[in-house]
């Protein structure tokens, strides 16, 4: 079974029922969006899904293996990364582009890894591309 699948996920804080088995599942090549109003759960269960909360109950699934994410760094080794709508609050203004995405690697690492500048600059451009931005890497991001 190739695809994400999050199978009858509970979450609650205190006495407040946000989640109440949810069941979210998307395969390779899909596209979804999560629709609902304020309050119905839809960050609750993306957060789950990257490893910022735990769920109280339920299964998650990446192409037929069980994962319980203890943190965002656990969630990226297994491929899922989250992007908020509020980004700005997740950058920093005072540095650029490959700087901001270098941030998120050192950040993700237990070690302090040794980082090459230029490989940095060169990883952050192919992003860029991949995404088809055509901003250069060196661009500060205020």
């Amino acid at each position: 079974m190739n695809g994400l699948y999050m199978n009858n996920i509970y979450k609650s804080f205190g006495t407040v029922n946000v989640l109440n088995g949810v069941n979210f599942d998307v395969r390779q090549g899909e596209v979804h969006a999560l629709l609902g109003m304020n309050g119905a759960g839809k960050s609750t269960l993306m957060n789950i899904l990257a490893g910022v909360l735990s769920p109280d109950n339920g299964t998650i699934a990446i192409d037929g293996k069980e994962y319980r994410f203890s943190s965002p760094a656990d969630a990226k080794k297994a491929g899922i990364g989250l992007v908020v709508q509020e980004v700005d609050t997740a950058l920093f203004p005072s540095l650029s582009v490959y700087e901001n995405i270098a941030a998120d690697e050192i950040v993700a690492t237990k070690q302090k890894p040794i980082l090459s500048w230029k490989q940095q600059k060169q990883r952050a451009a192919e992003l860029l591309r991949r995404v088809g931005l055509s901003i250069s890497p060196n661009k500060l991001i205020r």
